[in-house]
């Protein structure tokens, strides 16, 4: 079993939220790269929330960001397991709403 992570209500929507579902995937599909702020930009030019949301789902144990200081400051994106797990179920329904879209 899962913990339970108290920042997180168990009626809350998540999926549903703004940039979760965008943020799981681009990083999904963008797996085999460092994923760094600056690209968090092509889910949204308001990056900021996105990195908002993304500390979020680091805290429900979704994403990991990995914080550097040197050479210069950067935070680096990832799926943890549980997140590609999520991720890759998120994307198997995308593709169906294309099959089915034509």
């Amino acid at each position: 079993m899962m913990p339970k992570h108290e920042s997180i209500s168990s009626d809350r929507m998540i999926l549903s939220e703004k940039y979760v579902s965008s943020l799981l995937l681009f990083l999904f599909n963008n797996e085999d790269e460092d994923v760094h702020t600056v690209d968090l930009k092509g889910i949204s030019s308001y990056y900021q929330a996105i990195v908002k949301k993304a500390e979020e789902l680091r805290d429900i144990g979704l994403i990991h960001i990995e914080e550097q200081s040197k050479p210069f400051y950067k935070k680096t994106f990832r799926l943890t397991d549980d997140g590609e797990r999520v991720a890759e179920k998120l994307n198997e329904a995308e593709s169906i709403l294309r099959e089915i879209l034509g």
